[in-house]
């Protein structure tokens, strides 16, 4: 099953997170399960990310976020505003 993103959050997301906790675009695709040229494509939002499950299922995994946080909420934000549904 693929599952195609509708905007480019899951991106900001992305490169947000692995700049944050310093994992080289190489690992991370290698972790995901995607090439380093579809993940440089999907953080610099040339492409709309296209994922299957269980590639967002690793993904989750490396981040320990859940799935709905790295689809769904701008973790851009800063915590003292709300992002989205997701803010709990």
């Amino acid at each position: 099953m693929v599952i195609i993103l509708n905007d480019f959050v899951c991106s900001k997301n992305i490169r947000y997170l692995r700049e944050k906790y310093r994992v080289s675009r190489r690992a991370l695709s290698r972790l995901v399960g995607i090439s380093l040229c579809t993940l440089r494509d999907y953080e610099e939002e040339r492409v709309i990310p296209v994922f299957t499950h269980r590639q967002l299922q690793r993904l989750s995994a490396v981040f320990d976020l859940p799935i709905e946080q790295l689809t769904d909420c701008d973790l851009t934000v800063p915590d003292d505003e709300e992002c989205c549904a997701c803010a709990e």
